[in-house]
């Protein structure tokens, strides 16, 4: 028995022993694990397990460095300073850099660890990022999108799938969410040469437009933060079994310092088919873009729908900055509202824009001087045809309507269009000198109607356009007309009316008119009741013409055919007619004008010219010269002169008194001079001038000779000058005469001598008995020699009557050359009056 209790004892004993030992090895243990999840949460796993975690990581390729793992009792493992490097050794900035990220691990069940799932967590704060392209930032380091602001992830990992039950992160003030499912690929391999050798290939387009794409991005902003929510499953087969959604939605969208409501769109991925359901960006006044599209990959078709209602400002400055440049460029600006829906396909992703359909219900838009209001058009595109169909609108405030027809390949093209629009535009459509001329209309009073047709065979080839234009109170150069009814043609540089008619005050223009820009020729038959003068200005309005010196007076009535040069005046060939009621020039005025016009290479000749002058009648010819660029304008008169009115002629050109002044006037006249040189400075020439019938003495160069006689010679107190006949020639500024004959009653006088502007008068005037006549031949023969016989017998009495004759027209004084000054004296006393003389002033003589 004692036995027994000893053995039981002992029992106990070493039961208390092992006990004992068992506590102590849990104590221990306990002190261990304490010590273990102490050393954890404050100094964290030892270096070397750390670098060995690395090492691992890093030759699965994925370059990753931590200085240290601590442990936290909430929120799992902490990585501390964790970077995350890229391949490419241009890049030595870490990609990814964070202080602190949170990661927590643990099994969906703790028995068989080695099927089980892994239940993931990951959070973190202020993630850096800094990513590279060859060397270079892409972000500046102060860009938001550099940080993520807060990232929180749950995740569910099993050795074949990944699922992200609830991501979140906010990055660049955007909220981003996710959860799907994805299969996981095969292992990485490790790194190898030909890895590193690829990395040094091509980077995708995105990042070479990277810094683009992010000033973009940065220019954006909302009044909302945005939300972008990604679903997503990638099962084992990869791609052509993946489907995803990504939505996004935000309130207040600011871009280009314009503000919209909001915007939102959903994309879709399906059995390799990706979806727009729908795109929109709502503008303040209810106004909205709208994207809706399609895009089979396999098959490589596309579809894209564009509504829009958004006014075109707001439009533009949606458009990448690339694309507004382009449309800048253009000179087009739309403004205002702009509705239209727009169909792209289907077709190949590359090709979409070759099969457009776009109904535009209402636009405006200008460009230069043009201004389309109501702007509305069916526009079609298949391969290389394009159509405009239905186009409509307000052009600079007149209806117009038309279409066009374009082949992209050739780049023909053909348009047509009518209305009630000025065709300035068009001008500058053709540009150079096409637009010069039709800038010479303005139709700013009246609007014109106008029909067009527009056509190029091919790209870089002659344009050609015809338009119907019917115009009332318009310009041509200047020119006010009240009509105006042409059809307008342009090709291969030359610009015709054909036919043209214009009116003006019961006035009118009819006939046909071609330019030649290449040849600077213009070609016209037509006839025109306008003055040639203004016919000339409308053709070539920046070059002068000697017709601006002639006016026309009453009924104009010309007609004419063939070319005119509009460059210099050297190629002219025209010929016409002209008739008029009056014409004036150089202060003269001529009645029944008519007159044959040719224009001959540099001359513009006027032949078998008449008109009825001062009561008769004067014809001739004249040639000016129509070449300006010498500084010189020479013409040639050839005039022959009849039976015209002393009386009318005196008056026209002087006020005094001419009331007894009488005579018929018959002249010839073959003068050269230039009218840029000044007439008495350059003419040279002869001719004949004659007065019979005539009483002259009023006239202030003849009548202090008329009052001499009558002083000098008692009984001669009724001696008049009646008649006058010179031949005489203009040279050197000076006229010339060597055989003036004056005719009077009972005596007759000769004279000889010149007369300039400068010098005045010069003759010496030799007084002889009796009457020259030169009408009846044998009473003349018989006359002649009895005034010989008289003029011998009175020698020496006539050899007194010599005058010298000097000074200005205007005051001429006249001189008694053979009389002794006290003789000459009494001469010039006054006179007592005799009942047939009326007063005159007193002659201004001297003596010498």
């Amino acid at each position: 028995m004692k036995n027994n209790l000893q053995k039981t004892n002992g029992r106990k004993a070493r039961n208390r022993h092992i006990l004992h030992v068992l506590r102590l090895a849990g104590f221990t243990s306990g002190l261990i694990i304490l010590l273990a999840l102490f050393h954890l949460l404050t100094i964290g796993i030892p270096a070397p397990l750390t670098r060995h975690i690395t090492d691992q990581l890093q030759q699965k390729g994925i370059l990753l460095h931590i200085d240290s793992i601590t442990l936290s009792p909430r929120r799992g493992w902490v990585l501390h300073n964790l970077r995350l490097y890229s391949h490419s050794p241009d890049n030595l900035q870490p990609i990814i850099k964070t202080k602190k990220l949170y990661l927590n691990i643990l099994p969906d069940r703790w028995t068989r660890l080695s099927e089980t799932d892994w239940l993931i967590s990951i959070s973190g704060t202020n993630i850096r990022l800094s990513p590279e392209y060859q060397g270079r930032a892409i972000l500046p380091n102060e860009h938001p999108l550099r940080i993520i602001s807060q990232l929180q992830a749950h995740l569910s990992l099993s050795r074949k799938n990944l699922r992200i039950e609830n991501a979140e992160l906010l990055w660049g003030n955007t909220v981003f969410r996710t959860s799907g499912t994805m299969a996981l690929p095969p292992p990485i391999q490790p790194l190898s040469n030909n890895t590193a050798e690829s990395d040094q290939q091509p980077k995708p387009a995105i990042w070479t437009h990277a810094a683009e794409i992010i000033k973009t991005a940065t220019a954006i902003s909302f009044d909302s933060t945005p939300e972008i929510n990604l679903q997503f499953e990638i099962p084992p087969e990869g791609f052509p079994r993946t489907s995803a959604q990504v939505s996004f939605f935000a309130f207040g969208l600011h871009w280009n310092d314009r503000a919209y409501e909001q915007i939102g769109g959903v994309l879709s991925l399906r059995n390799r088919k990706l979806s727009l359901d729908s795109l929109k960006i709502e503008g303040n006044d209810g106004a909205s873009l709208s994207a809706f599209g399609r895009w089979d990959i396999p098959r490589r078709n596309a579809l894209i729908n564009l509504s829009n209602s958004l006014p075109a400002e707001d439009l533009i400055d949606l458009l990448p900055p690339a694309v507004a440049d382009k449309l800048s460029q253009t000179g087009i600006r739309p403004f205002g509202k702009l509705e239209f829906d727009i169909i792209a396909g289907p077709a190949q992703p590359e090709k979409l824009l070759e099969q457009v359909n776009l109904h535009v219900h209402s636009m405006q838009i200008t460009r230069d001087d043009l201004s389309l209001d109501q702007l509305r058009f069916d526009l079609t595109r298949n391969g290389q045809q394009l159509e405009v169909n239905n186009l409509a609108a307000i052009a600079n405030g007149g209806p117009v309507s038309g279409n066009l027809d374009m082949d992209l390949g050739s780049g023909a093209w053909s348009a047509s269009a009518e209305g009630r629009v000025s065709p300035t535009p068009i001008g500058k459509l053709l540009g150079g000198e096409a637009q010069e001329w039709i800038d010479r209309f303005d139709f700013t009073n009246h609007v014109p109607d106008i029909s067009i047709e527009l056509s190029q065979d091919k790209k870089g080839d002659h344009l050609y356009f015809t338009t119907a234009v019917s115009a009332q109170n318009f310009l041509c150069s200047g020119i006010p007309f009240d009509t105006m009814n042409t059809t307008m043609v342009y090709s291969n540089h030359t610009f015709s009316l054909s036919p043209l008619k214009a009116t003006q005050d019961h006035r009118s223009i009819k006939g046909s008119v071609k330019l030649d820009f290449q040849k600077k020729l213009a070609y016209f038959n037509a006839t025109s009741e306008f003055e040639p003068a203004v016919i000339a200005h409308i053709i070539a309005p920046s070059y002068p013409t000697v017709l601006t010196n002639f006016t026309f007076n009453g009924v104009v009535s010309c007609a004419g055919s063939g070319r005119i040069d509009f460059s210099g005046g050297t190629n002219h060939a025209a010929q016409g007619t002209i008739q008029a009621e009056s014409v004036s020039a150089a202060g003269f005025t001529a009645k029944s004008f008519r007159s044959r016009v040719e224009a001959r290479n540099s001359q513009l000749i006027f032949s078998s010219s008449s008109a009825d002058l001062f009561g008769g009648q004067a014809e001739g010819t004249a040639v000016f010269d129509l070449q300006f660029n010498d500084h010189q304008a020479p013409y040639r008169l050839d005039i022959d002169a009849t039976r015209l009115d002393l009386n009318q002629i005196a008056r026209h050109v002087s006020t005094n008194d001419f009331s007894s002044t009488k005579g018929l006037v018959s002249a010839t006249v073959n003068i050269s001079a230039d009218a840029a040189g000044g007439f008495w400075e350059s003419a040279t020439g002869y001719g004949e001038a004659e007065i019979e019938k005539g009483q002259l003495k009023d006239l202030p160069v003849l009548g202090g000779f008329s009052r001499l006689i009558r002083t000098t010679v008692p009984g001669f107190s009724l001696f008049s000058i009646t008649t006058l006949y010179s031949k005489y020639k203009l040279q050197d500024g000076t006229f010339y005469t060597d055989n003036l004959e004056l005719g009077g009653t009972l005596l007759s006088a000769t004279a000889h001598g010149t007369y300039s502007p400068t010098e005045g008068l010069d003759f010496i005037v030799q007084a002889e008995p009796l009457r020259q006549i030169r009408t009846d031949k044998k009473w003349y023969m018989l006359h002649l020699w009895f005034a010989d016989a008289l003029k011998q017998g009175t020698a020496p009495l006539f050899r007194l009557l010599e005058f010298e004759l000097k000074g200005p027209l205007n005051a001429p004084k006249w001189r008694l050359i053979n009389l002794p000054k006290e003789v000459s004296q009494i001469l010039q006393m006054p006179v007592k009056k005799s009942d047939t003389e009326t007063d005159e002033p007193p002659v201004q003589t001297e003596s010498p």
